[in-house]
C-alpha cells in the first residue's frame, strides 16, 4: 500500500478542486492507497512561482510514496515546455513517484524516462499551453464581443466608480446567438455628483492635495483606509479616465457611451494638472515654491533638509569629473519663501484676493452644511439604538428562559456600547460645527493682508504660481545673496536677503536697481556692487520689509567659527 499526496489546481476562486479530488480518491479506494492529504491552491497554472506546487517540491520520501496530479495541466500551463520538464523532474529528484492519472502517465524514480514518455508529455505540456492561450483568447473575444452588442455591459474586475452593476432586461439565458450580456453599467447618480464637483475643483485650482484633504475631511471616501497620498494617486487615476466624457477603452478600441462629464470641464482639469505636474509638490515634505525657484546656472533648486534646517540648493554642484561647476550657496527655505511672500503680496491684485477670501468662506459654509447634515443622520441613529435599546429591555423583562435571557443581555451590552461609539461620534461632530462658525467668524473680521496671511502654505503657493514666472537666488557669500522675482506681467524685482544670526533682514528694491546674475552684483546706475559694499553705502532703512535683530548674542566657543560651521551644514550630505 502505498502514500499518496495529490496536487490539485483551479485558476480562480470560482472553480472548484472538487472534482480533482474525487477522481483521486477514487483511484486510492480502488488500488488500496492511502491517502495522506492533498495540497490545494487557486491560481493560474502560467504561474511557476505558486506557494502550493512550492510545497510539492520540497516533499521527500518521509512524506509520502507517489505525487498524484488528475491532469498535467494541473501541474502547468506555462509556454515554456522546458521549464514544465524540469518540474517534473524536480519532484521525481526528491524520490517520488508522479502519477498523471488523464494520460494514466508514470514517471518513477526507478525508471529512466524513455524518448517516447519524453515526447507524450512534451505534446501534453504543448497542448496545455495552447488550451491557456485558447482560455484567454475566449475571454478576450467574449468581453469583446459583449461590448460589441452593448458598450455599457459589464465585463468583470473593479465597477468604475460614478458606475453601478444592475442586470441587464433584455438578457436571455436560453439564447443561443447573439445574445445579450447578462449584466450592465449604469450611472450612479451620487458619484457622479461627487465627480462634477472633482473636476470643478481641479479645473480651478485646487491641486490633487488639497482635492485629497477635503473629501477625506468632508467624508467623501471613494475607498477605505489608505494614506493621504494614495489618496492623491487614486483621485488621479479616476480623472484621468476617458471613461467619464463617453469613451469607454478595451484592447486598443474605444466604445462611445453617453459622457457624465463635459468635455470642456474635462478638459480644463486635465489642462490644471499637467501645469501643477511642473509646479506642484506632492511629496510628504511639501516644497511650496517647486517649479518656481531657480539657481543662477539655470537648474531648479532642490528642496533638502540638513541640520534640522530646511534649504533650497542647486541640484549640481560638481559634474561627472567631481569638477565645481556651481559655486552658489543654498539658502534657508523659511527666509526665502518668507521674502517672496512679502513682496508678491502687493502683487496679488484686489480681484485674485476676492476669489481666494470668497472661495474659502464658501469653502467653510459648504463643510458646516455637511457637518450639519452629519450631525441630523447621528441623531437619528442615536434616537433609533435607543428604542432599540428599550425594546431589548422590555423582552428580557418578560422572558424566563435562562438562555433567551443571556442573549439578550449580550445584546444590550452590545448596543449599550454602539450608542456610546454613536454619542462620542455625535460630540466629535458637534465640536466640528462649533470650529468651522468661529472660522467663518474669524475670517469676516480680517482685513485684505490679515486674510492673506493667515491662509494655509498651500493657498499661499498657489497663489505665487499665479503672479509670478520664475525667481532665482545669487549668493554673494554664506546667509547673503539677491533674489530676482519675475512676475508674469513682466516686472523684475531685487530682494536682498541677510540670515545672520544676529541680524536677519529682507530688502525690497526699487526696480531701477537690478542684479547682474552673471557678475552676481547688484547693479545700480552703471556701478555695481557686492552684498557688503551695497549695505555700507546705502541707507537701506527704506526698503526693509522684514528685520530681525537679536541684542546681547554670545558668540560660542568651537575649534571652528560659526561661518565655518554653518558652511558645513549647508554643503554637507543631506541626512
Amino acid at each position: 500500500m502505498a502514500r499518496i499526496i495529490g496536487y490539485v489546481r483551479v485558476s480562480t476562486d470560482k472553480q472548484d478542486l472538487q472534482r480533482q479530488k474525487v477522481l483521486i480518491e477514487r483511484y486510492c479506494e480502488k488500488n488500496s492507497h492511502e491517502l495522506v492529504r492533498f495540497i490545494g491552491e487557486k491560481i493560474t497554472g502560467a504561474k511557476s512561482d505558486r506557494t502550493g506546487l512550492n510545497e510539492v517540491f520540497d516533499l521527500t520520501k518521509k512524506d509520502a510514496d507517489i505525487v498524484i496530479l488528475a491532469e498535467l495541466a494541473r501541474l502547468s500551463r506555462e509556454d515554456d515546455i522546458l521549464n514544465v520538464m524540469y518540474e517534473i523532474n524536480a519532484i521525481r529528484k526528491q524520490g517520488l513517484d508522479l502519477l498523471i492519472l488523464d494520460t494514466d502517465t508514470w514517471i518513477r524514480t526507478t525508471d529512466k524516462i524513455g524518448g517516447m514518455q519524453v515526447m507524450q508529455l512534451v505534446f501534453t505540456a504543448v497542448g496545455n499551453a495552447q488550451e491557456r492561450t485558447k482560455i484567454a483568447e475566449r475571454m478576450k473575444t467574449g468581453r469583446y464581443a459583449k461590448l460589441v452588442k452593448n458598450p455599457y455591459a459589464y465585463i468583470g474586475g473593479q465597477v468604475p466608480f460614478g458606475f453601478k452593476v444592475v442586470a441587464n432586461p433584455l438578457y436571455d439565458e436560453k439564447a443561443d446567438f447573439d445574445r445579450e450580456p447578462k449584466s450592465l453599467l449604469d450611472e450612479n447618480k451620487k458619484e457622479i455628483g461627487i465627480l462634477e464637483m472633482m473636476y470643478g475643483k481641479i479645473a480651478s485650482g485646487y491641486t490633487l492635495h488639497r482635492l485629497a484633504k477635503y473629501m477625506i475631511d468632508n467624508g467623501m471616501l471613494i475607498s477605505k483606509g489608505g494614506s493621504l497620498n494614495n489618496y492623491q494617486t487614486l483621485i488621479s487615476d479616476i480623472l484621468h479616465n476617458r471613461l467619464y466624457i463617453g469613451e469607454r477603452s478595451y484592447n486598443d478600441e474605444t466604445f462611445n457611451i453617453r459622457p457624465v462629464i463635459k468635455r470642456s470641464l474635462f478638459d480644463s482639469a486635465m489642462a490644471a494638472l499637467e501645469k501643477n505636474r511642473w509646479t506642484v509638490s506632492y511629496s510628504s515634505n511639501y516644497n511650496p515654491l517647486k517649479g518656481l525657484l531657480f539657481c543662477t546656472c539655470g537648474r531648479s533648486l532642490y528642496y533638502a533638509n540638513c541640520k534640522n534646517y530646511w534649504y533650497y540648493r542647486c541640484y549640481k554642484k560638481k559634474d561627472d569629473g567631481e569638477n565645481k561647476i556651481c559655486s552658489n550657496i543654498g539658502v534657508k527655505a523659511e527666509t526665502v519663501f518668507k521674502a517672496i511672500w512679502i513682496a508678491a503680496k502687493n502683487m496679488i491684485v484686489q480681484e485674485e484676493f476676492q476669489i481666494q477670501t470668497s472661495e474659502r468662506e464658501a469653502q467653510l459654509k459648504q463643510e458646516w452644511d455637511i457637518a450639519y447634515n452629519t450631525l441630523a443622520k447621528i441623531q437619528e441613529e442615536l434616537i433609533r439604538k435607543e428604542r432599540e435599546l428599550e425594546k431589548i429591555t422590555d423582552t428580557i423583562a418578560s422572558l424566563e428562559n435562562k438562555n433567551l435571557i443571556k442573549t439578550f443581555e449580550k445584546k444590550y451590552e452590545e448596543t449599550e456600547k454602539e450608542i456610546e461609539v454613536i454619542k462620542k461620534r455625535k460630540s466629535e461632530n458637534s465640536k466640528t460645527i462649533t470650529n468651522l462658525v468661529r472660522k467663518v467668524q474669524e475670517l469676516a473680521k480680517l482685513n485684505k493682508e490679515e486674510k492673506l496671511d493667515a491662509l494655509s502654505l498651500e493657498f499661499k503657493s498657489e497663489m505665487l504660481h499665479k503672479v509670478i514666472e520664475k525667481a532665482v537666488w545669487c549668493s554673494d557669500r554664506l546667509r547673503k545673496g539677491f533674489l530676482q522675482i519675475t512676475y508674469l506681467n513682466g516686472l523684475v524685482e531685487t530682494l536682498l536677503i541677510q540670515t545672520d544670526k544676529t541680524h536677519s533682514i529682507i530688502l525690497q528694491l526699487p526696480t531701477n536697481m537690478q542684479v547682474d546674475l552673471d557678475q552676481r552684483k547688484l547693479k545700480v546706475s552703471e556701478n555695481y556692487y557686492t552684498f557688503e559694499q551695497f549695505i555700507k553705502e546705502f541707507d537701506y532703512s527704506k526698503w526693509i520689509i522684514e528685520e530681525t535683530i537679536v541684542n546681547g548674542f554670545t558668540q560660542r566657543k568651537a575649534t571652528k567659527t560659526d561661518e565655518e560651521l554653518e558652511l558645513m551644514a549647508a554643503t554637507e550630505p543631506l541626512e
